[in-house]
């Protein structure tokens, strides 16, 4: 008998801690960002970041926000297949407001032993816009109700084996974490790692594997 699909492949659960901050921001009418969550495998928003103000072009979300997937592992070969995010920055709902986007795949990430910040200029428009993600692999399960004053979203609909499960944590003890990491106009580093981000005063450089993604993101078109 034939073997299911299912069978053939291994599916692991893995949570990532996604915390933002946007650069170079030009000159907006309304001062203040969203971010929309858009996985590729379901092609609509499934969660969106609240508004964060603008100042001297730098925008920060203070709260992080986790996210659940189930990454898919070939049994023969050990490769994981992509598991796309993408990131829809905007200053409102309407086509002026549109910044660009930027993408990331989930797999890339799942063996990464200590958090890692990726700088993404923004695509699709003329922006200039960087956006800046510190990713971040949790261990073991995360549960939502030990997140004080969190956010627990799952929508089934999103996905047949429930693996869309976005919270939003609103801890007090990590508010500051990431918006502390800018010393300045000119200056930005990753609290979590020194290396992952743009040396100071260099914003517009771009880490190895930055490079890398962005590369793929291209060829990928």
């Amino acid at each position: 008998m034939f073997k299911s699909w299912r069978s053939d492949k291994k599916r692991i659960k893995a949570t990532f801690k996604l915390q933002f901050q946007a650069t170079q921001v030009p000159h907006l009418k309304k001062p203040a960002l969203i971010i929309s969550l858009v996985p590729e495998d379901v092609g609509k928003t499934t969660f969106k970041l609240e508004k964060a103000a603008v100042q001297d072009g730098i925008c920060s979300w203070d709260n992080p926000v986790y996210v659940t997937v189930k990454l898919i592992k070939e049994p023969k070969s050990g490769m994981l297949h992509e598991k796309i995010y993408h990131f829809i920055v905007a200053s409102g709902s309407s086509k002026s407001g549109y910044l660009g986007e930027a993408s990331i795949d989930f797999a890339d990430f799942a063996d990464e032993p200590e958090p890692l910040t990726v700088s993404l200029r923004l695509k699709f428009a003329n922006s200039g816009a960087v956006l800046h993600v510190t990713i971040q692999k949790m261990q073991g399960d995360v549960d939502p109700s030990n997140l004080r004053n969190g956010l627990y979203e799952n929508d089934e609909s999103f996905t047949e084996d429930r693996d869309l499960n976005i919270l939003l944590s609103q801890n007090s003890e990590q508010e500051h974490s990431f918006r502390s990491s800018v010393g300045g106009n000119s200056s930005f580093k990753s609290v979590l790692r020194q290396d992952s981000m743009p040396p100071k005063g260099a914003v517009d450089g771009i880490t190895t594997k930055t490079a890398c993604i962005i590369e793929q993101l291209h060829n990928g078109q």
